[in-house]
């Protein structure tokens, strides 16, 4: 009797494993510069849907003009699943710069195809530096628990792959701006330290000959 539980609930796990699909899966590109951060989504058209109704008549296919026209409903949709912090303030998304479908421009593409993705671009600019920022995400209720999001943070030369998921939903990332200035400022001084050792020695000069020549009078 142990054996055929046995062999149900292997079926059971296989199964589970099979709707992991990497269908699931949301790439994120974080850019990072020191005043601004650039955001890129790519999501596939099933993930896209599930977000919101981005096949506006129901005809099953998705036009360059029906995903213009969801752009707002996107960038709403994002914004409240997407939780972003600056130097511990909540901060929206930005503005979506623009929408690319990574398939033929002008071409029509069905709306269930997992293989058809596009990419959502968004900046936020900032007047000081960013020292740290935090993502967290909500996206998990509507695209399914067994989604993740799989995260480049891009900055300079270095390159850190975060994945998130409904149990790991929050990752915050310290940038290393607010140590440039910390390091800068003790260079900046010891390009000066010669000149003042050199100011001393001439002033303590000055001090030696004064005093010798009063000896002498």
């Amino acid at each position: 009797m142990a054996r055929p539980l046995w062999i149900l609930a292997a079926i059971g796990v296989a199964t589970s494993l099979l709707q992991a699909h990497p269908d699931d899966v949301v790439q994120l590109r974080v850019g990072i510069e020191r005043r601004a951060l650039d955001l890129r989504f790519t999501l596939n058209l099933p993930c896209l849907s599930r977000l919101t109704a981005v096949d506006a008549d129901n005809d099953g296919r998705v036009t360059p003009a029906e995903l213009e026209a969801a752009r707002p409903a996107l960038a709403q949709a994002l914004q409240r699943q997407v939780r972003l912090e600056i130097d511990d303030t909540p901060t929206e998304l930005g503005a979506v710069t623009r929408i690319d479908t990574l398939w033929p421009k002008g071409s029509q593409a069905p709306a269930d195809d997992p293989g058809r993705r596009i990419d959502l671009h968004f900046r936020t600019d900032r007047a000081a530096a960013i020292t740290s920022f935090s993502l967290a995400f909500d996206l998990f209720e509507a695209l399914g628990p067994l989604a993740s999001v799989e995260a480049e943070y891009a900055q300079d030369d270095l390159r850190l792959h975060v994945p998130f998921t409904v149990n790991a939903r929050r990752y915050r990332h310290v940038t290393g701006f607010a140590a440039e200035a910390y390091f800068q400022e003790p260079a900046a001084a010891n390009r000066r330290w010669p000149w003042i050792a050199a100011g001393l020695l001439l002033a303590g000069l000055a001090v030696l000959s004064l005093s010798t020549a009063r000896r002498r009078a």
